[in-house]
């Protein structure tokens, strides 16, 4: 649902936003279902873990496309000037 936020029209910002908003309340729900089916033991399970080492590397991808693009931006706007 989240990429589909990708095929609005960019006159269309807050309906995209919304919909990004709402697919990622979703998946937290999702989330929250998943983590009350599986049995606590009172340490962290292995999916617990899973989902902790996939949350670091989405981090990860946001930052590095994040700098990516701050550094084309900045190439772009320096090529102008």
């Amino acid at each position: 649902m989240g990429f589909l936020a990708f095929g609005l029209d960019v006159r269309f910002a807050m309906p995209r936003i919304a919909t990004t908003m709402l697919a990622l309340v979703s998946l937290t729900n999702l989330r929250n279902q998943v983590l009350t089916l599986v049995p606590s033991s009172g340490d962290t399970s292995w999916m617990e873990a899973q989902w902790l080492v996939e949350g670091f590397e989405v981090g990860w991808l946001v930052g590095w496309l994040v700098g990516w693009l701050v550094g084309w931006l900045v190439g772009w706007l320096v090529g102008w000037v």
